[in-house]
């Protein structure tokens, strides 16, 4: 009875591959005649074979034979690499913005308008024989009747003057001195220690 038919020993025998690698027996099967084996490496990968195609080596140790490493293909596992890309944030630096208000003085200089009144007295004395005289204006001049009853042998109206206001309108400058603000923003870059990098205005 060879090590593979006493299932405890069978459990720990190791078969060695053409690169050293070892293959664990996962199952042992008996078809007539022949015996076939199934061994496995620690990737998962497995091979099955008849048990003549070991060769003994001692010590709890079988070898495969050249014809099973030349001609068996044996289970090679493929391994392919995968790239996991992860993104964090990292400060890289901080803003201060800062505001201020600039003042500066403006001249504003306009032209105003005013107007002056004049008051002339013009005498008429002249007897209103007709419709009475009403208030007229003469271009820029507005012309005010002013009218007076005198006791005569008989009554009569009498046109004692006329007022006349003239209107004379000029320009004139006045200059004033107007504040005006203006707000300003500067922008300033801290670096991760905190210090001031730059500047922007």
């Amino acid at each position: 009875m060879s090590a593979f038919d006493n299932p405890v020993i069978a459990s720990t025998l190791v078969v060695v591959g053409e690169r050293g690698e070892n293959y664990r027996l996962l199952q042992q099967t008996t078809e007539g005649a022949v015996e076939t084996l199934v061994l496995g490496l620690e990737d998962g990968s497995q091979i099955t074979l008849p048990r003549n195609e070991l060769v003994w080596q001692g010590a709890g140790h079988w070898l495969l034979t050249d014809a099973v490493r030349d001609a068996r293909g044996l289970v090679i596992p493929v391994v392919e690499e995968t790239l996991e890309l992860a993104k964090e944030r990292v400060e890289t630096g901080k803003v201060r913005i800062t505001k201020s208000v600039e003042s500066r003085d403006v001249i504003v200089d306009d032209p105003l308008s005013r107007e002056r009144v004049s008051v002339e007295h013009v005498p008429i004395n002249q007897v209103v024989t007709g419709d009475v005289p009403q208030v007229r204006e003469e271009g820029d001049v507005t012309v005010i009747p002013i009218l007076e009853e005198r006791v005569v042998t008989h009554k009569e109206l009498v046109l004692v003057e006329e007022v006349r206001i003239r209107r004379d309108r000029s320009q004139y400058h006045d200059p004033q001195s107007v504040t005006l603000r203006k707000e300003v923003v500067s922008v300033e870059r801290l670096g991760e220690d905190g210090r001031l990098v730059d500047a922007q205005g």
